[in-house]
């Protein structure tokens, strides 16, 4: 984000971890966002678990499309898998997203300060547009050395097309 909060820049990744045992060569990689269900007896290991951090690179090519009542990201780009290797894959990158840096203070949620969230639309005309999985969103700014500083994180929910996103 910069300095005084009204535009940032927006990168996306997935952390694929493959504990199954084996090596995939060359795998078309495909992100479910949602909790699958899954049956809990007996417990075998999963062949892949995807996590995606919402640090919000490769937007222009990766597909989403609805799948049953979740969101599939198909990733553009193959990848070799190796056993208990853990790939982090770009996901969304937009330059330039207008935002709007708000203070508020809520005196039950914390009443010794306040809070400030980062506020942006998942809209075209910013550059997004496309659902966003839910994750953990990174907020840096530039210090005046020019090196990126860790202004806070927080948790977002999946967020549709033309929604707000609010960061803490």
């Amino acid at each position: 984000i910069e300095e005084a909060g009204t535009s940032l820049d927006l990168q996306g990744w997935a952390s694929v971890e493959n504990r199954s045992g084996a090596t995939f060569e060359d795998a078309k990689i495909k992100l479910v966002a949602g909790s699958v269900h899954r049956a809990s007896a007996p417990r075998r290991p999963e062949l892949f678990r995807a996590g995606v951090t919402a640090e919000i690179s490769a937007m222009q090519d990766m597909a989403e499309r609805g799948f049953f009542e979740y969101h599939l990201y198909e990733v553009p780009m193959r990848a070799t898998l190796a056993n208990n290797e853990v790939k982090q894959m770009g996901l969304l990158h937009a330059d330039g997203v207008k935002s709007v840096k708000k203070f508020a203070y809520e005196a039950d949620k914390n009443p010794e300060k306040g809070m400030v969230t980062v506020e942006f639309e998942n809209a075209a005309a910013a550059g997004l547009g496309m659902p966003l999985p839910e994750g953990v969103v990174r907020v840096f700014q530039r210090d005046t050395d020019g090196s990126l500083e860790l202004a806070g994180e927080d948790r977002v929910k999946h967020t549709p097309k033309n929604e707000t996103v609010r960061v803490s």
